[in-house]
């Protein structure tokens, strides 16, 4: 194998193991968690937006291709956002934003719902009873005695939200910038899917560029400061002990080791092409 692929192999071998130790970890702490049986929304959309975090997290530790800048940042900003939001509705601690945050999604989600059945009356859709099922499905179950409106505007300015949570420095330092990255920005298409052509009577144009971008573990480490970000929010929520730090080093330990190990080959790999 080539040094990316022992590389890569590697890295991967240490993510399995954090995750092997990680899962029944969090599962323990869902289990001690004191959920509000009568009031759980605060606890259900906290719960969710952490484990979303994670499974952005899973994904991370197992695919190298996250560990290329233009992919791993578009997955490090939906987490961002992610943190944004339960750290902002941490700190306010009111039970009337969860339920907002959650009736804004649920109007969402009726809005696509009115919008495929108009498509169907159209005849713009193929019929099918899984389709019917989902557009009859009601949205607003989940809030008792209450139907929830379609809201057009976002549940927050996310820059607003992002300073009331004490997080205006990330939104401007990484949410902001990765937003080209997101969208397919001049800039990013520049940076990863851009190369010189190198005819010489081509006049140095660019054209499109087809190979794996470099690889770019420091990524991973901007993942877990995220992730461990997330995981306080949520533990501190029940005051649990934080189990999962531990867990966190010993896999950097072992991701130095392997680099440590890669870097000693290529050293040694260069003395004896002088020698």
């Amino acid at each position: 194998m080539s040094d990316r692929e022992d590389f890569i192999v590697g890295m991967r071998h240490c993510g399995r193991q954090f995750l092997e130790a990680s899962i029944p970890t969090l599962k323990a702490q869902r289990a001690e968690a004191k959920v509000d049986l009568y009031e759980p929304v605060g606890d259900e959309v906290l719960g969710g937006l952490f484990a979303r975090v994670f499974r952005f997290l899973q994904a991370f530790v197992l695919d190298y291709h996250l560990w290329a800048d233009d992919l791993g940042r578009v997955v490090l900003r939906m987490m961002l956002e992610a943190v944004f939001y339960m750290r902002f509705l941490s700190q306010q601690k009111k039970p009337e934003l969860f339920l907002a945050f959650q009736q804004y999604g649920i109007g969402q989600e009726k809005l696509y719902k009115m919008q495929l059945r108009k498509m169907l009356e159209e005849g713009k859709l193929k019929d099918s009873p899984e389709l019917r099922e989902f557009i009859d499905s009601n949205s607003d179950e989940e809030v008792a005695d209450e139907l929830v409106n379609v809201r057009l505007k976002n549940f927050e300015d996310l820059r607003k939200l992002a300073t009331d949570a004490d997080m205006k420095d990330e939104y401007v330092l990484h949410y902001q910038p990765d937003s080209t990255v997101v969208h397919g920005h001049w800039p990013a298409l520049r940076r990863y899917y851009l190369q010189m052509c190198l005819e010489p009577l081509h006049r140095s144009h660019l054209q499109p560029s087809f190979d794996l971008p470099e690889l770019n573990p420091g990524l991973l480490a901007r993942a877990f400061h995220l992730f461990i970000d997330a995981y306080k929010l949520w533990v501190d929520r029940y005051g649990l002990e934080d189990k999962v730090s531990p867990l966190v080093d010993q896999y950097f330990a072992g991701c130095d080791a392997i680099i440590a190990k890669q870097n000693a080959a290529r050293a040694s790999g260069a003395s004896s092409q002088k020698g």
